[in-house]
Order: structure tokens, then sequence, then C-alpha cells
């Protein structure tokens, strides 16, 4: 999965790390209806490679000390589709197959540089600056609760 998408006015610079991991938060009915969208327009053969599979992972958070530490375990969903020609992955957490499958046709219609690859994008754009918008509220409360913090 290494490389970078092109960039352009309409299609940021982003990974396609970043993209897998922003079509995991991404809203489900928003990410359900784009990938309808997409295989509406018959983009050529569709297959699914890896059928959606539900795992656990070990859930994260950095620590100053030694880099980060598992705080819990998560259910996450997993699968992969071939979108004419085109491999495209998808995780949703909990048990989500329509929402990894939908995340798949997604990111395999950027990996194709396929019609709809900018609305693709623009979900991902909304989903990354919904977790920047809330990751900022966080931050601020947390700073609201230092000692010496102004009221």
């Amino acid at each position: 999965r290494a490389g970078q998408t092109a960039a352009s006015p309409l299609r940021p610079a982003m990974t396609p790390e970043e993209r897998y991991s922003a079509l995991a938060a991404a809203d489900r009915d928003a990410l359900l209806a784009l990938a309808d969208e997409i295989l509406a327009a018959e983009p050529g053969p569709v297959s699914v490679l890896e059928a959606p599979t539900a795992g656990i992972g070990a859930l994260r958070l950095p620590s100053p000390a030694d880099g980060s530490f598992v705080v819990g375990h998560v259910v996450l969903t997993t699968g992969a589709v071939m979108l004419d020609g085109q491999r495209g992955d998808g995780i949703r957490p909990g048990r989500d197959p329509q929402g990894a499958l939908a995340a798949a046709v997604c990111d395999a219609e950027c990996e194709r540089h396929g019609p709809r690859a900018g609305t693709v994008d623009a979900l991902v754009a909304r989903t990354r600056d919904a977790q920047r918008a809330e990751a900022a509220a966080t931050a601020r409360l947390v700073d609201a609760t230092r000692l010496g913090a102004p009221a």
C-alpha cells in the first residue's frame, strides 16, 4: 500500500494508508451510498478478493515511556475487492461486513483513478476534518482541566 496519491486542486495529496484510515472512520451511510454509486456506474469487473472477516485488533494509546501500550481490544471487519483490475482494501470498526466492502470499493476507485475518485477524496477530506475538529475539542477539554488553567 506504499505510494502517494497524485495531488491536484481537487485531489489533495494523501497516502493510501491515510485514505484507508479515513474510510474506516467515515460516516457509514455516506460510505455505503458512495460505494453503491461507484458500482451502479458499471466500473467493469468486480470481485470479492477477501470476504469480510471480523477479527480483534489491539487498541493502542501513545506512551511517553516506550511508544505505546495496549489498553484493550476492539472488533474490526476487513475485506478486499478487485474493481476493474485494481485492488481495494477496507476496514471498519465493529462487525460491519457491508461497510468493509464499501470502503474497499472506494479505495479501489481511488487506486484506479476512476471517475468518482474525487467524490471518495471529498468523503475522506470531510472525515479527516471531522477527526481534527474532534481532536481539537478534546484537547481544549483536557487543557481546561489542568491546574492553573485559565477559567
